[in-house]
């Protein structure tokens, strides 16, 4: 049996490139720990039992100045301070500055207070020779709600002071060192850190869904693949409890994905005992059930699904079986059908869209590289999450009001189509956070109403030529990433009247942007016109 714990033991184009620095992801990845380490303690909090905590690590602070600010913490507690316990050398000193922050000048006048109101007190760099739970020893009132929160960076703290919650920064990177076991080399590859750590961060800690999408995306080069990835972690439906949720989502991504195996895992699902079955009589079972039809294509499901992470082989290899959590969940799932509903339909010539009964289930639909001339006129979708339509080459038009009714909309492939605009519905996705418009070599220019698409993260038109970019892209502040191309001016298409390429002041407005890559023709002169207002 595997345990997710013993794991961890210049050509013809002039390229403006903004990408973000090695240091940058580096610094991803401590706001990650951050978040776990402010997760954890809204988890506990509340705990009566626990009345001091301890953080350790480089970055304490910012742990304590986020939580502070949190309005769960705003309502449950009258008094939070912080106070700065670096230059406190015994605990009398950490008591007088306590006192100080409330604006008493001695701390026996300050103690009446605190002995009857719900605190919260934050001692940042405590001293390593403070004893924490000396802190507070005489004045903790069991009837009131009152904690006392700490951090420190020395090793030597960490190991002999006593607390009811040890929170170690480091022991957070956990969930990134086991996705990065389980995923492989490709999350160290260009263009892969950024959509990796937002994975890893919306598992939220929970470890087995780290492995499981680690697993799902080892050797996946697709980014389309990894952003849909993120964007599926992140659905909220009616599972209530966080890990659930998280969990549940994690399935859904693996079994969309799964392909004729997922209804081998349905069947486990609802006939594994706990004890786990014999190999070979599961896949008698599923070739009774008609869904293989050898051993050996039964075998090598089951390897696949232990690779997965979905089934646990024995030592010696002749049973398996499924992880209760994993049963439960994919169980509940299945009875509920939430957010399961795949259309993989990507590259089967297809000359007729489906029904629009098919489109209605569906919470990702894939029609790409088909021979599609014509899409239904408004399909009524109110789950779907992400649609490509990418190289279908005979799709000039979509319908004005073709995307009206899909307000789950979050990822929208177009690239490599011939249309000419994008119908006014589109206008409309207010959750839709990447758009892929890659060579559409008839699409020449975005509409102002692109800025009504206020989530919108990554715009990509690499290689579709715009005259230009219009000053609405402003407007986009959540923009991470921007990948555009201009034409040149030896272009046979009719030149712009404008020289103004790209607005003044558009790119410096767009203040989360990490990556910028603009392909332009090194002789286009309204472009080298332009250059300098764009790169200050």
């Amino acid at each position: 049996m595997i345990d997710v714990e013993q794991q961890y033991s210049e050509s013809t184009s002039q390229e403006v490139k903004m990408n973000a620095e090695p240091k940058r992801h580096d610094e991803k990845l401590h706001n990650l720990v951050v978040d776990f380490a402010i997760r954890q303690i809204l988890q506990d909090i509340e705990n009566p039992k626990v009345l001091r905590i301890r953080i350790s690590g480089r970055d304490g602070r910012r742990v304590t100045s986020a939580v502070k600010y949190l309005p769960q913490i705003q309502k449950m507690f009258s008094i939070i301070i912080q106070v700065d316990a670096s230059s406190c050398s015994n605990i009398r000193a950490i008591e007088e500055n306590i006192a100080a922050h409330l604006g008493f000048s001695t701390w026996e006048g300050c103690r009446p207070l605190l002995e009857n109101t719900n605190f919260l007190i934050f001692l940042d760099d405590i001293h390593e020779g403070i004893d924490l739970y000396e802190v507070g020893s005489v004045w903790l009132n069991s009837k009131n709600i009152q904690k006392i929160v700490c951090t420190t960076t020395y090793e030597e703290v960490y190991r002999r002071m006593a607390v009811d919650l040890e929170i170690r920064l480091e022991d957070h990177l956990l969930s990134w060192e086991l996705f990065c076991l389980n995923a492989g080399k490709i999350v160290h590859s260009k263009g892969f850190q950024h959509t990796s750590t937002d994975v890893v961060g919306k598992c939220s800690g929970h470890l087995l869904a780290v492995v499981l999408m680690a697993r799902a995306l080892k050797m996946v080069s697709g980014a389309i693949i990894w952003d849909s990835a993120s964007c599926i972690l992140g659905l909220s439906h009616r599972v209530d409890k966080m890990k659930d949720r998280v969990l549940c989502n994690a399935l859904t991504f693996v079994l969309g994905h799964l392909g004729s195996a997922k209804e081998c895992v349905k069947c486990s699902a609802f006939h594994l005992g706990r004890e786990g079955i014999n190999k070979i009589h599961l896949i008698m079972e599923w070739i009774g059930l008609a869904l293989v039809s050898t051993l050996d294509e039964g075998e090598k499901i089951v390897q696949d699904l232990i690779n997965a992470f979905l089934f646990e082989g024995s030592q010696d290899g002749c049973s398996v079986r499924m992880q209760d959590e994993i049963r439960e969940v994919l169980v509940y799932m299945f009875r509920l059908e939430i957010n399961t509903h795949f259309l993989l339909l990507g590259g089967r010539e297809l000359s007729k869209a489906p029904n629009e009964e098919a489109w209605k289930e569906a919470s990702e639909i894939h029609l790409m590289n088909n021979k599609l001339s014509e899409l239904p006129k408004s399909p009524n979708c109110p789950h779907l999450y992400t649609l490509f339509l990418q190289k279908d080459s005979r799709l000039r038009v979509i319908p004005p009001l073709f995307f009206l009714h899909m307000p789950m909309l979050q990822i929208l492939d177009l690239s490599y189509i011939k249309i000419r605009s994008l119908p006014q519905s589109l206008f409309g996705l207010v959750q839709l956070q990447r758009l892929f418009l890659r060579g559409c070599e008839l699409f020449m220019e975005l509409p102002s109403e692109i800025g009504k698409l206020s989530n919108l993260k990554v715009p990509d038109l690499e290689g579709t030529e715009l005259i230009r970019l219009p000053v609405d892209v402003g407007k986009l502040t959540n923009l991470i990433c921007l990948k555009l191309s201009f034409y040149g001016d030896d272009n046979n298409r009719k030149v712009s009247q404008s020289n103004i390429i790209i607005p003044q002041n558009v790119i410096s407005s767009l203040f989360q942007l990490e990556e910028l890559i603009i392909n332009v023709n090194p002789d286009n002169e309204p472009w080298n016109a332009n250059v300098n207002d764009i790169v200050k």
